[in-house]
């Protein structure tokens, strides 16, 4: 039952987030369905009620394609109704789903996460992400994200981490445990 939630909640928050577009100052804005987003540098937290019941808050970052504006990148944490961490990614379809997505954090790995599912807005990964990786994602200053696409070749984008600290302690107000 928990997995379905966490499936639907994860589709809901890639859906809503792919819509906005990022501001690198933190602040607090309204998003065109009234609902309010807290931006913090290059991250922003928001929390929605898919199931009418639940409120599920995450932070989360996104790049776009310059040509197209299709996603190049999603990459959201949350907290599951277990107060554990979670990433959701979504990169574009065209991936080539063995090599799924590797994420390095000032130079150093952090993980290697295989690709779930693809969807009509790109294919996804729902991952743990432990009290370490957290830390290191809190701590650092750049995230670097590598996948395949299967058209170009490899893919590497560079995050800016400028921000996270925040947004997590944000998150952790919305979810206390």
């Amino acid at each position: 039952m928990f997995e379905l939630r966490r499936v639907a909640a994860a589709l809901f928050v890639a859906v809503f987030f792919l819509g906005n577009s990022i501001s690198a100052q933190a602040e607090t804005v309204t998003a065109p369905d009234g609902s309010t987003i807290e931006k913090f540098g290059n991250w922003r937290g928001k929390c929605a009620s898919p199931d009418g019941t639940n409120n599920i808050c995450t932070v989360s970052f996104e790049i776009r394609s310059e040509q197209s504006q299709s996603v190049a990148l999603f990459f959201a944490v949350g907290r599951n109704p277990n107060n554990e961490y979670y990433a959701i990614t979504i990169v574009p379809l065209g991936t080539h789903l063995p090599n799924g997505v590797k994420f390095t954090v000032d130079g150093t790995e952090l993980a290697a996460i295989p690709l779930q599912v693809c969807i009509p807005v790109g294919c996804q990964s729902i991952s743990p992400v432990g009290a370490d990786s957290l830390q290191r994602l809190k701590a650092g200053n750049n995230m670097v994200v590598d996948f395949i696409d299967i058209r170009n070749g490899p893919v590497s984008l560079n995050v800016s981490l400028s921000g996270m600290t925040a947004a997590i302690n944000w998150l952790d107000q919305q979810t206390p445990g």
